[in-house]
């Protein structure tokens, strides 16, 4: 029983909290159709079914009742010191909303409000809460952020497409867990009962959004996006009851399991023909906003001698801000019966806010570029009920990098990152 306990004490030591530091899907992904063929250079788009996702202020620029169903699947084929990482895929649902609530004309001026809900749900988990070793090289931006649900509920008004203003929250519930448990044995019978209680505790961020359409030929737009954390508190208290060892065990961990960065973008759309858009956005990513340190351990262990307390704060590695840079281009052909089809494309540039891991942390992170293309199609419009399809595929490179650390000093002599990742979106939308 000695040994038994001992080991469970020091396995409790080494898991805490591992940070996934990443804004979520929607960051990484796009997950509409058409933002993600376009590599997230969408910010200046009037698609008002992607506006909770995009900028919501595209959500007032829309045209009555549009519901749009989705798909997001992703492959990540990763490496950390020439082996195959253990990341899992992500894939889930995605809703796009939007219901009409009011339109006047004041003057003569049309003026309406709308409002817009973006979802996703991931078809595994809600949300991924899982303890990991802190030294182990670990891809913090792919391993659990991207597996979360978004619930995204805008509201949104727009003055004679010209220009519109959107605001919502993006909902995000964190865990708190109470475990109780009894151990003990008597002769050759193991004795064991345990009380679980779970919390979820509702997280909300800001998100705003503008949208200028001041000339034919240009569009502007620019928008806010508030940090937001999934945090973890769990405390488990252990009675011990068996011949010669008697006493109580209590173990606490809080720490950062999920952290979404404050983030400010401005997108620029062009339109120098008809049927070609050409979109540019920039979002500057206020990463070194991160909390000090992601995990906090505390353990009581009395088992009637002198009480011992253990209380280790594992610390994060200081984070820095990033400049995220995109460009997408649509381009349409118009059919026979006034369908029209979209071919996109777009490129992406994400730098790593993860600097050297020369200390004690060893996050495993580089910089992404992310390659994309789609199509959509169109039935015509001005019909009583229009149909839109979206097919994207995005291809994301994750640079070579490689760290060294002193072997004397930390437990890893340093690790060597690589890899892709994947990633197809399909979706349907209906307009009536």
């Amino acid at each position: 029983m000695r040994r038994w306990l001992a080991e469970a004490l020091i396995i409790s030591a080494l898991l805490v909290p591992r940070p996934s530091m990443a804004g979520d899907p929607v960051s990484t992904f796009g997950l509409n159709a058409a933002p993600a063929s376009m590599a997230g250079a969408s910010g200046a788009s009037t698609d008002a079914s992607s506006g909770p996702f995009s900028n919501p202020a595209a959500t007032g620029m829309g045209r009555g009742f549009i519901l749009k169903l989705g798909y997001l699947f992703s492959h990540p084929s990763l490496t950390y010191n020439g082996q195959a990482a253990d990341v899992p895929r992500a894939h889930g649902l995605t809703l796009g909303l939007r219901v009409p609530i009011a339109t006047f004309s004041p003057g003569g001026r049309s003026l309406s409000i709308a409002l817009g809900v973006g979802l996703h749900v991931p078809d595994r988990w809600l949300a991924r809460i899982y303890l990991i070793e802190p030294t182990r090289p670990s891809f913090v931006m792919w391993e659990g952020p991207v597996n979360r649900m978004v619930v995204t509920p805008v509201l949104a008004v727009a003055f004679e497409d010209m220009v519109a203003l959107g605001a919502g929250v993006t909902l995000l519930a964190d865990g708190a867990a109470k475990a109780r448990m009894t151990l003990g044995y008597a002769g050759t019978q193991t004795r064991s009962e345990a009380d679980l209680d779970i919390e979820l505790r509702l997280r909300a961020a800001p998100v705003m959004g503008l949208l200028v359409h001041p000339v034919r030929w240009l569009t502007v737009a620019a928008g806010w996006t508030g940090e937001l954390a999934l945090d973890m508190d769990m405390h488990v208290q252990a009675d011990l009851d068996a011949p010669g060892i008697e006493g109580d065990t209590w173990i606490s961990i809080r720490g950062t399991n999920d952290y979404t960065p404050h983030c400010v973008w401005a997108s620029l759309a062009f339109f120098p023909h008809p049927l070609l858009d050409l979109y540019v956005q920039g979002s500057w990513v206020l990463w070194s906003r991160a909390k000090p340190f992601f995990a906090r351990m505390s353990m009581w262990l009395d088992l009637g001698g002198e009480p011992n307390l253990i209380d280790q704060v594992v610390p994060s590695s200081h984070l820095e801000d990033s400049f995220v840079v995109a460009a997408g281009v649509e381009g349409r052909i118009r059919l026979p019966s006034m369908m029209m089809l979209a071919l996109r494309a777009g490129y992406q540039y994400r730098p790593t806010p993860v600097p050297d891991q020369t200390g004690f942390t060893s996050y495993a992170d580089s910089d992404v570029h992310v390659m994309a293309t789609g199509l959509g199609f169109t039935t015509p419009p001005h019909r009583p009920l229009t149909l839109t399809l979206g097919l994207a595929f995005q291809v994301q490179r994750l640079v070579l990098r490689s760290v060294t650390k002193d072997p004397d000093v930390y437990l890893s002599t340093g690790f060597r990152i690589e890899g892709w990742v994947v990633a197809t979106m399909l979706d349907a939308a209906l307009c009536f």
